[in-house]
């Protein structure tokens, strides 16, 4: 289970600097979801794991939130994750 991934995105935020824009935090936390599926799909592939998901408080909040996570994103990573 991938809990609040939307998370890796305060990664870039620095002490006292500005918000980063959500771009840029989105491509991060994209990024990350696909790395940590490609684990996930090896897994799937090897019988190690039967399935797996995401949970996330992300999924709620608006898309103007730092933290937003858009289950379109979630789906795109999986996706990109086992055709990799």
């Amino acid at each position: 289970m991938a809990h609040n991934p939307e998370a890796q995105g305060t990664e870039l935020f620095g002490t006292g600097g500005a918000e980063p824009p959500l771009e840029e935090i989105r491509a991060l936390v994209r990024e990350r979801l696909v790395d940590s599926f490609k684990g996930l799909e090896e897994a799937c592939a090897n019988g190690s794991i039967s399935s797996y998901g995401v949970c996330s408080n992300g999924l709620s909040l608006p898309s103007s939130h730092h933290l937003h996570l858009d289950w379109k994103d979630v789906v795109a990573a999986a996706t990109d994750a086992s055709n990799a």
